[in-house]
């Protein structure tokens, strides 16, 4: 099985719409800023900027966000690292924050959240009491949707476990 890269998708509408929406307000903030309301159209080039800097962001990374490989599956925008397959013993579906999650249950979660700042690792176990699960991955703007990401966890868990049985 090779590796599967998840990567952060510009294909949504509102992406675009918050993109072109950017650039507009940046032109009228210049615009502004050089002739009648200096304040106002600094002000409108700093909040807009702000806005729109994670969009641009998304639009300029090329690095996957979640990988999927036979050892296991990395998320790249924490510092866990890979989880080996034998360390996970359940993906459910979850909608947080109004948006799609993957909750991972770990069988030790003690050896991935070391690595994690203390500020996520007190965030991961209140999680935790919600029944989100030991860890979670954002499924948010991903190019993928969060059943097909679930359905392949489970496909090389699956592979993982029967390789193991052949030895």
């Amino acid at each position: 099985m090779e590796t599967i890269e998840i990567r952060d998708s510009t294909r949504c509408d509102n992406f675009w719409t918050v993109i072109l929406g950017t650039i507009l307000v940046i032109g009228v903030g210049l615009a502004m800023s050089d002739r009648t309301m200096p304040g106002l159209g600094t002000f409108l080039i700093l909040c807009s900027s702000l806005i729109g800097s994670p969009f641009i962001y998304r639009l300029a990374n090329k690095r996957p966000r979640i990988l999927i490989d036979p050892d296991g599956i990395t998320d790249m925008t924490s510092e866990v690292g890979r989880i080996g397959w034998g360390d996970i013993y359940s993906i459910k579906i979850v909608r947080l924050n109004n948006g799609p999650n993957i909750c991972v249950g770990l069988r030790d979660p003690e050896k991935y959240h070391r690595n994690i700042f203390v500020l996520k690792r007190g965030l991961s176990q209140v999680e935790n009491i919600f029944g989100t699960g030991d860890m979670t991955l954002n499924c948010m703007g991903v190019d993928r949707s969060p059943v097909e990401i679930a359905n392949l966890i489970s496909e090389y868990q699956d592979n993982f476990f029967l390789r193991r049985c052949e030895r």
